[in-house]
């Protein structure tokens, strides 16, 4: 959950200035440089490397001559690598430690039982940072002071002289335990409401303060800790075994079950003269019935379907009745069919056709549903150019729908106009004039006048 800060409480961290010039002369090899984009850096492999590194807010420089950057994004996915202009380098927090931030992170969640309440410590990685954070919810006054007295109290481990005087001044992070910051303030999320929040950014810590950090935060001795933490651990892996083997065999069950209720069901509608079919084409006047059953699996669902094209919208419907039990199938009832747009199982004409995806569809039918396929029409191949002598006129079948006439109209292109007939020069047959079939009668008279006075 996102939180606006609307009052910052304490806020404590420490970062270098800025650096414009490249502090080191050093050419670094390139393996190195391929190392921190795979696997990201630690404090303890900067040292090694016997250059200049600098701290900020949000990421360190590391000086020195570097090859160019092949990866940006580190162990975390996220990006994280930069390569600046002076050919030093900078690497976000989340690529540094993270290996030993998650090693905490897991130990207090272990530590603490695994809490998963409202108030309860949450480890975070984002594009910028990797921090623990917890938010409580405050509706009053008193609760507010209460828990930030409660916050306080828990963080005063890793915060130099505590907070006796109950001022902010004096409460100081103990800065050589880890890089990073503590941060308590009031922030408000989407729906009004008010949280205290704190959070602790660890941006880096060596190896040999981990275990100081979580004996001060945890306030307890690191073999207790490590002893709890296994223990608690080992009961919570022994619990999710216990769920996954019990959700294993209510799984097996329901299988088993779904089994046993579809051979039921099949033995019915084949003893009642249904067949299944798969792949059966959809289309329009198709009837089938399909099996569904309800959540508790103890009861048979089927549905019929009638695909019904609508021609104008060029869509391919479902009309479908439910039935709540194998005998409904048998009912007059179950095969009526009402255009209720609820039980439409719309699928677009373009999308079934192209897509495929409801191209054909499995189900029960009796072989006196079978709809044979609408042949194809015939389609009738376009004529060759002709030439035609002696001033004649001649009549093509030109398609399914039209014919054709060719020949010396010129000097006969009003009437043939009034005939309904429209001049073409691109028809396959050469120029002339295209006519519908339905005109053909009133044309052949015309041209057997024509050609009998010629």
């Amino acid at each position: 959950m996102e939180f606006k800060k609307t009052k910052e409480l304490f806020s404590r961290s420490m970062s270098d200035t800025r650096k414009t010039i490249n502090r080191s002369e050093k050419i670094i090899p390139e393996e190195i440089l391929r190392e921190i984009e795979e696997k990201g850096v630690t404090c303890e492999r900067l040292e090694t490397l016997n250059v200049p590194v600098f701290y900020y807010m949000t990421q360190i420089t590391i000086h020195g001559q570097f090859p160019e950057i092949m990866r940006t994004q580190a162990a975390t996915g996220y990006k994280s690598i930069f390569q600046n202009k002076n050919m030093s380098i900078g690497v976000k927090y989340i690529a540094i430690d993270i290996k030993k931030k998650k090693t905490i992170f897991r130990l207090i969640n272990q530590y603490k039982n695994f809490p998963n309440s409202s108030g309860s410590w949450r480890f975070i990685i984002n594009s910028s940072r990797c921090y623990m954070k917890k938010a409580i919810r405050v509706r009053s006054a008193e609760e507010y002071q209460k828990e930030l007295n409660e916050v306080k109290n828990e963080l005063s481990g890793l915060l130099e002289n505590g907070d006796k005087n109950n001022k902010q001044t004096n409460m100081k992070f103990k800065s050589n335990l880890f890089i990073g910051g503590i941060n308590i303030f009031l922030g408000v999320d989407a729906y009004g409401g008010v949280y205290l929040i704190a959070d602790i950014n660890i941006s880096s810590i060596p190896e040999k303060n981990i275990d100081r950090f979580l004996e001060l935060f945890l306030k307890d001795n690191i073999k207790n800790i490590r002893e709890i933490a296994r223990k608690n651990n080992e009961i919570r892996e022994t619990k999710l075994k216990r769920e996954r083997e019990e959700f294993d065999r209510r799984f097996n069950q329901r299988i088993e079950k779904t089994k046993k209720m579809k051979k039921e069901f099949s033995d019915f509608m084949e003893s009642n003269g249904f067949v299944f079919k798969k792949g059966i084409k959809n289309r329009d006047g198709l009837v089938f019935i399909v099996h569904k059953l309800n959540d508790g699996l103890d009861r048979h669902l089927p549905r019929i379907t009638k695909m019904v094209k609508i021609k104008d919208e060029q869509k391919l419907i479902g009309l479908s009745n439910k039935g709540k039990s194998m005998e409904d199938i048998l009912s007059n009832k179950f095969y009526e069919f009402k255009e209720n747009p609820n039980n439409y199982n719309e699928l677009t004409h373009e999308r079934y056709k192209t897509r495929g995806k409801y191209a054909y569809v499995n189900g029960w039918i009796k072989p006196e549903w079978e709809i044979s396929e609408t042949p194809k029409k015939q389609t009738v191949s376009k004529p060759k150019k002709q030439t035609i002598s002696d001033g004649k006129l001649k009549i093509i079948d030109y398609s399914e729908y039209s014919i054709a006439l060719i020949g010396d109209t010129k000097q006969y292109k009003d009437r043939i106009k009034e005939l309904g007939g429209k001049f073409n020069f691109r028809l396959s047959c050469g120029p002339g004039w295209i006519f519908s079939n339905k005109l053909k009668q009133n044309v052949e008279k015309f041209v057997n006048q024509i050609n009998g006075s010629n």
